[in-house]
């Protein structure tokens, strides 16, 4: 086996960001659950309880006041998770 062949690339290498630089995950994958989930259950519950079902309608008030805060947080954020920030 050729050593060249199974050594990485001198920049192939990723370099890792301290966490502290980065930030916590931990509040945008909980806001990101909790506006999917709430968007998710509304819809698939209003097919048995209907739109204006007050379960219904709770659920996705929720659902797009948390999705609509983590898309504002994550715009102003100094370095957003991958994804948000390529369209700009």
């Amino acid at each position: 086996m050729d050593v060249t062949t199974t050594a990485p690339a001198p920049n192939a290498t990723p370099t890792a960001q301290p966490a502290s630089e980065i930030g916590p995950a931990h509040p945008r994958a909980l806001g990101a659950t909790i506006g999917v989930g709430a968007l998710v259950f509304g819809i698939v519950e209003s097919a048995e309880r209907g739109w204006t079902n007050p379960m219904v309608l709770v659920s996705l008030v929720v659902a797009v006041v948390v999705l609509v805060a983590l898309v504002r947080h994550e715009r102003a954020a100094e370095q957003p998770r991958p994804g948000w920030g390529s369209s700009r």
